[in-house]
This record gives structure tokens, sequence and C-alpha cells, in this order.
């Protein structure tokens, strides 16, 4: 592959999708360990000789909690729900037709921080909590609410998105089966609210519900020239 690599007058790198945890890594050759016939390539090296910003990969990290709540049909106009919030939520006999979002409880009311909080709150990484029920004055269920926060709680507030991982989550709930993994469509169409989020990300000021930092990896060492 080196002696390619230099046919082409190219240099050579590996990207890696580290299924376990949604996460790619783009490496030059002199990371791998020579192993036999074989080379190896622990996630820690991985990950500190991660180039894949080079593509356009950034990390959003915020400390929000983000509360999430789904209504029935008629209750609040808003924003269509995306079919992935309500996949494993009960039965409670309602159609949940609208999503609503509020960050450490303020409103979430700009559609484009909207797309970028669904974004975090789906595929960010982040905890769900189990879903509570949201009730008339006559007791009749009306929606659900859930909160989304980082896996460490208090201890460690801040959730780190990358935008790779976000795309790549969205990939496999629109091609596989998020139970049995069978694969339910061979393509996708990309969604195009994606590539608006770090855009979104970046004009964070007033008005907006959820902060954001915006951070771009840089390797921990140099790559060794070929």
């Amino acid at each position: 592959m080196q002696e390619y690599a230099k046919l082409t007058n190219a240099r050579l790198v590996f990207a890696h999708y580290w299924a376990g945890i949604n996460w790619w890594t783009l490496v030059d050759p002199s990371c791998l360990t020579e192993n036999g016939k074989n080379f190896e390539l622990t996630l820690n090296d991985a990950a500190c000789a991660n180039e894949f910003a080079t593509l356009g990969d950034l990390l959003l990290m915020t400390s929000s909690v983000i509360t999430v709540m789904m209504l029935a049909a008629g209750i609040k106009d808003g924003p269509e729900i995306d079919p992935e919030f309500t996949a494993n939520l009960p039965d409670l006999g309602l159609v949940l037709s609208t999503v609503h979002f509020a960050c450490d409880g303020a409103p979430v009311t700009s559609r484009n921080e909207a797309q970028l909080v669904q974004a975090v709150a789906l595929r960010g990484g982040g905890a769900m909590s189990d879903p509570g029920l949201i009730a008339d004055e006559t007791g009749k269920p009306v929606g659900l609410v859930m909160t989304v926060q980082s896996p460490a709680g208090t201890e460690s507030p801040n959730l780190g998105s990358r935008l790779s991982s976000i795309y790549s989550a969205r990939y496999l709930a629109a091609t596989t089966d998020p139970i049995g993994g069978s694969v339910k469509q061979m393509r996708y169409r990309p969604d195009l609210t994606l590539t608006r989020l770090a855009e979104t990300a970046h004009a964070y000021g007033p008005g907006r519900a959820m902060p954001v930092q915006v951070f771009t990896q840089v390797p921990a060492k140099p790559p060794i020239a070929s």
C-alpha cells in the first residue's frame, strides 16, 4: 500500500470505524504495530493520532440537560416528531405527533437550533431517561417527556458529540433494524439538515437555548513522514 501511494504521489492513511463506540479515526500507517503478518491498531493510539478533522469532523460540546417533550396531534403546534424518538416507547394508545425541546429549562424556539438539539439528543451519545407521562386536566395521556444529558451526569456534565458519529448514527438508523440488526435498505439519501449542524453550533449567541463549544482535534503527535 505504501508503494502504491508513492507511485500515485499520495499519502497513505487508514480510516477505521469503531462500531462499539460509533467513532471514526483517520491515522498514519506509523500508528500501526506490526504483529507477525498482521498490523494492529489500538483505540488509544488511534484516538491520540486521529486526523479525521482534516475531513471536516468537529466535536460539539455542551453541558445542557436536554428536555424532549412529545405531544399528541392537536395539543400544540410544532415540528413533526422523528420516528426514532418513538421507536421503543410504550404503547399509550395515542399517536405522538410533535416534538419540542428545552435546554436547562429554556425552550428552543429557533428551527435551526431545534435541528441541532435533536441531532445531539438522538445521536450524540447522551444518556436518555425513561419517558414520563404527560396528562391533561382529566388525566388523559397527551404526551411523553424525557431528558438527555451526559452519561456521567453531574460528575462530568459535558456531553461531546462528533459530527462523524452523528452522521453515522443517522445512517445506521436509516438502513438497519436497531433491534435485530438486519439491513432495511441498501441506500440512504443523506439528511440535508445534518450539514448545517456545525454552522448552527458556531452561531451560538443571544436568544439561543443550548450553549455549544466547537472543537477541532489535533493529533497528539505529528505523523511520521513516509
